[in-house]
């Protein structure tokens, strides 16, 4: 019998798993076996692989490039692939080896927004790395959470936010979750959303467009016509004397696009002095205050919210100009 390729193997796996009557694209199975170019390479191991099994996926291959599972396998086609060492149940149940943490575990409560079997959300602070080298960070809180909940799992960031920046950022407990969340960022099929307090008075109901690249003197991003496109809607929520509350959505995920964009616009986000903010806070007032998506494994839409803490701020004798 002719050995089984691992990427073949990874594949398989996938589409084995699926429910009864799931459909998914080709693209998510290719995502959620962890391989680049996926898509094209299910197409082509799903051609080869006709010729050798008779599965039930073969029936409902369609031109829109889908593959679906409209009843379990074969007890004897699933003994035949694992003994090529496939493993998969006709319960449509992912298979998740067991892992080692991968961050040193540090018990610092949570904040937890949302919680299912694949992924955790959290409400993250200002002035905490997501994760660095010889630096207490949030990988290391959840790597505590995940040891004192028997999660055996490693540490996989589906977003990242600056240390300055607060809110929701999410953390797969699997490869198969993480891949399938980031595949969805990528696409755009993943919205976050942010609230950002700005200096002065800034009247906006647009998306903007801009190129960036990174400055490699000054440590920070930069408009260059060369540069990587970015994309960004801004409205004002709300205005104040001096500052105003601007809603933000991004599409594009790049470094700083928000922080750029405002300052680029003579609005830089409060706090931010790399961007050019004159007041110096703690921190920069910019907040993940809520991320939408469509959930791995049952496809029903979710939503987090989280509550940005900029009264204090507002408040305070730092922007009134008392000090």
């Amino acid at each position: 019998m002719t050995e089984i390729t691992e990427n073949t193997k990874k594949i398989l796996e996938v589409i084995l798993n699926l429910k009864e009557g799931q459909v998914m694209s080709y693209r998510d199975v290719g995502a959620l076996a962890g391989l680049p170019n996926g898509a094209r390479q299910v197409s082509r191991i799903l051609h080869s692989m006709s010729k050798k099994y008779e599965l039930p996926w073969w029936r409902v291959v369609r031109s829109d490039r889908t593959i679906g599972l409209p009843e379990p396998a074969k007890s004897e086609q699933m003994e035949l692939l694992k003994k090529e060492g496939i493993s998969f149940t006709a319960q449509g149940k992912i298979i998740i080896e067991d892992e080692s943490l991968n961050y040193e575990p540090i018990n610092k409560e949570l904040e937890i927004l949302y919680e299912d079997q694949d992924i955790i959300a959290i409400d993250k602070d200002a002035n905490l790395t997501v994760n660095s080298k010889g630096q207490e960070s949030l990988a290391n809180y959840i790597s505590y959470y995940f040891l004192k909940n028997n999660i055996k799992s490693q540490v996989r960031f589906i977003n990242r936010l600056d240390m300055n920046t607060s809110g929701i950022i999410l953390i797969a407990k699997n490869p198969y979750a993480q891949a399938y969340y980031q595949k969805l960022i990528e696409n755009n099929d993943f919205d976050k959303e942010y609230l950002a307090l700005v200096e002065g008075n800034l009247e906006i109901d647009k998306t903007i467009f801009l190129k960036i690249n990174y400055d490699e003197n000054n440590k920070k991003m930069k408009i260059a016509d060369e540069g990587d496109e970015i994309k960004t809607y801004f409205k004002n929520i709300k205005l104040y004397d001096k500052f105003s509350l601007i809603y933000c959505k991004i599409y594009t995920g790049k470094t700083h696009q928000i922080r750029i964009s405002l300052s680029n616009l003579n609005h830089p986000i409060i706090g931010d002095k790399l961007y050019g903010s004159k007041y110096k806070l703690d921190r920069f007032l910019l907040h993940s205050y809520k991320a939408s998506f469509i959930r791995f494994r049952d496809g029903e839409k979710i939503t987090i919210l989280s509550r940005p803490n900029f009264d204090k701020y507002l408040n305070s004798s730092l922007l009134r100009g008392d000090s």
